[in-house]
Formats: C-alpha cells, structure tokens, sequence
C-alpha cells in the first residue's frame, strides 16, 4: 500500500486522483476508515478503485496491524450486503493508499513490507495546476508492464524503504548534516565543539531550531558516532561549499 507522508496541505489525498481524467474520478474514495470488524467500513472501501485510507494510525497500533495485514495480502473479498442471506465473494479489485500528517511514522506504529512509503518534502499539486498528461503516463505504465518490467521492489529499493520505515526524519536530517560538515575527513579533526542549537543553525532555514529537531539531531550524530561532553558535540570542519560561504569575521576563531 502507497503511504504518502508529510506535512498537512501538501495535497497528498488528491495527487492520485488528478493522475486520473475526470471520468475515472468517481472511482476513488477519499477519506475511507479502515475497520476489519465494521461491515459498513468495509463495503465502503470495496465498492472503488483506490481507496484512501485515512486515520492510519489507530490500525498500525495492537490488534489493528494483523487485521490490516491480512485485508492487504487477500486476493479474493468476501463481504455480505445488507440483507443479503449469503456472502458476496468478489476477486480483488482494490488499491489502497493512505496518507499520514505530522509525526512519521506515528508513535507506537509498527510498519510491514506491505507498505511502500513517499515522503512528500513540497506540494504535489503538479497534476492539478500544470494540466498534466495522463494519458502518456498510464501508457507507459502499461507498455512497461505488458514488456515484463518488474513492478515489486529490487533489492536496493527494499534496504531503502527499510530505512525510510525507520527513521524517515532523521534519515534526511542526515543526509544535510553530511552535506554541512565534512565527514569523510580523519575523525582526528573532529575537534569543534558545538552544542546542538549552533549545529542547526549551521544547517539550511528549512531547519528550524526547536526541540524535535534537537532530538532528531541527537540521533544522527550518535548513527555518525560523534563523541559528545555534556552539552558540546565534537563536529568536524565544515565541509568547503559551506565554509566558502562563511564571512571570516563573524567566525570567533580567526587564523593569521
């Protein structure tokens, strides 16, 4: 299942909806409860194509998991309408997505390969406002699929979803620490002491200086293995794209 994280107003719930034309939008059901017990809940979700799954987290929590598991890994539905005496058994038909907002993944989740997760960084309305091509894409897609491409995961798209399912946040947060400060150097060099506000204020403005991103910081440098005492950490020089941006004399240490 496509799970589409971020944050709210990026117009996750509808980037899927305008990859389809209009005619075919009736076929996707927006903000659709995931609940194995409810058969109302249920039907709703299979009487479409793609169905949204909203409120994630509750059903990634306890007992919620299994019976998500399960509904995702069928191939064949059985549900019974209302008053009906028998059961209605259809072959499956559905693709779901979900999206989630704020904290990803939620606290207290546990994830599974069943899930493909995007993490979205700015407003996916492209389809929407660039009166986007459709028709090409699809036909694409399904030259690619009738030609035998695999449509699973390769080995190397499953050791990144692995790491994204871990630590989503602090998995980016890495990747600029790494561009800001120069690590590929000896770890001899790492003799600048920083607290975790000057370190992030070293870091691009899309960074905010709060205290989650001080946490998230304490993880990565602690992945970099970066020794630490008391409040200071011992960060490497900067790298040279970044120091070349530095006016010497707003540094306190000035070299003659």
């Amino acid at each position: 299942m496509l799970v589409l994280g971020g944050d709210n107003g990026l117009h996750k719930s509808s980037f899927i909806k305008y990859l389809l034309p209009t005619e075919l939008h009736k076929y996707i059901r927006e903000s659709a409860q995931f609940d194995a017990k409810d058969s109302d809940s249920m039907l709703n979700i299979l009487r479409c194509w793609i169905p949204e799954i909203v409120d994630l987290g509750p059903a990634l929590k306890g007992k919620g998991l299994p019976a998500l598991k399960v509904f995702l890994a069928k191939e064949v539905d059985e549900i019974r309408l209302t008053y009906s005496r028998t059961s209605t058994i259809m072959r499956r038909h559905v693709s779901c997505m979900a999206s989630v907002e704020g904290e990803y993944p939620p606290k207290g989740t546990k994830w599974d390969r069943r899930f493909l997760p995007v993490i979205a960084k700015d407003s996916l309305d492209y389809p929407r406002v660039a009166n986007f091509d459709y028709t090409d894409l699809w036909a694409f897609i399904w030259r690619e699929y009738t030609h035998g491409v695999s449509w699973w995961l390769t080995s190397k798209e499953e050791v990144l979803r692995t790491e994204i399912l871990g630590h989503p946040d602090n998995r980016s947060l890495k990747d600029i620490v790494l561009e800001v400060f120069d690590f590929e150097d000896a770890s001899s060099s790492r003799v600048m002491k920083m607290t975790s506000t000057e370190i992030l204020n070293e870091l691009p403005d899309c960074i905010i200086t709060n205290r989650a991103n001080q946490i998230a910081l304490k993880q990565v440098l602690k992945g970099l293995c970066v020794l630490h005492k008391r409040r200071d950490y011992y960060m490497p020089p900067l790298s040279k794209d970044e120091s070349s941006k530095i006016n010497p004399l707003d540094s306190e240490v000035f070299y003659f």
